[in-house]
């Protein structure tokens, strides 16, 4: 995955993460931009996070003291000694791109969320709820005021990703809202991203 902190990248910020964590993801979610999974092995214990809003997938199961744990849920059912594919919930995913909560289509196995973190020692496998996610309420401001707060965080963590990468960043522009965004907020920090073409979901964008 990605991990920034304070514009730094790579070891360094690993190191950072392993000296902080006492068990908690506060430090990592709160002062960083995370996008992936992170595996943390200190004072006897293995601990598995994923990003804050669970853009990165990762899948377990915990059964009769056997568990598994994998980006791939594929591998994952694989390994399962019993498949019971829970047709409901297949259909749901089929339909959805996905399963409202945590369980997945065959029994026993779950998508960790990011606000849970796996925790491994001797007496085996904990998945424990974090508090993490603070939302901004815009619930009483303009439409103006919310576009002020909405440019002032996107500069903000953009301003992370230049720090961290410089020029070296890419962009797949459409044509579209989004990726016109983006541009626009590297150029406004001074940054000259490379254009790289994409074809958006929408006839008018691509």
């Amino acid at each position: 995955g990605s991990f920034i902190y304070n514009g730094k990248v790579g070891l360094e910020v690993l190191q950072i993460a392993f000296q902080y964590f006492n068990g908690s993801m506060d430090f990592i979610y709160h002062d960083s931009l995370f996008q992936g999974a992170l595996v943390i092995c200190k004072d006897g214990k293995i601990n598995i996070a994923v990003d804050k809003y669970n853009v990165y997938w990762v899948y377990y199961y915990n059964i009769n003291n056997n568990f598994y744990i994998s980006s791939s849920l594929s591998s994952t059912v694989r390994s399962l000694d019993e498949k019971i594919l829970d047709v409901n919930r297949y259909i749901e995913a089929i339909i959805q791109r996905g399963t409202i909560g945590n369980k997945m289509f065959y029994e026993g196995v779950y998508r960790l969320f990011g606000n849970e973190i796996i925790s491994i020692d001797e007496g085996g496998l904990d998945v424990n709820k974090v508090d993490h996610i603070n939302g901004n309420n815009f619930s009483d401001l303009s439409v103006d005021s919310i576009v002020q707060s909405f440019s002032k965080l996107l500069l903000e963590k953009y301003g992370q990703i230049y720090k961290a990468f410089g020029n070296d960043i890419g962009i797949h522009l459409t044509g579209g809202f989004d990726s016109r965004l983006h541009l626009a907020v590297l150029l406004k920090l001074g940054c000259r991203p490379t254009i790289l073409y994409a074809v958006g979901n929408n006839s008018l964008t691509s």
